[in-house]
């Protein structure tokens, strides 16, 4: 069996192309409650999908969780975006930083 390497076959797509596909099948955010503003930052996400998130942002470090209210998964986005010392963030950034990593639309 062989498996399709568009790179070997020289087969290019543009980088926007393939944000502006990917926008259409991701889903947008719903509702959005910051749980807390100080040290760390933290919201509860519910995307239009129906599921939920929480998102963090500490020590420098943004992560984001899928959450079922009563479970908190593994974080499956973490990124180092501030100084070690930073924790809080604006709501809006953290929107911002959930479409950079391809999580909403």
């Amino acid at each position: 069996m062989s498996t399709y390497d568009p790179i070997a076959l020289g087969v290019t797509v543009g980088l926007d192309a393939i944000r502006a596909d990917a926008a259409s099948v991701l889903p947008d955010v719903r509702h959005v409650h910051m749980t807390c503003g100080a040290c760390p930052s933290q919201w509860d996400v519910q995307l239009t999908d129906d599921s939920n998130l929480y998102v963090r942002y500490r020590w420098g470090t943004f992560t984001v969780s899928h959450w079922d209210g009563e479970h908190l998964g593994d974080p499956f986005v973490v990124a180092s975006v501030g100084s070690d010392f930073d924790g809080i963030m604006p709501t809006g950034e953290m929107l911002d930083l959930l479409r950079r990593h391809g999580v909403i639309a």
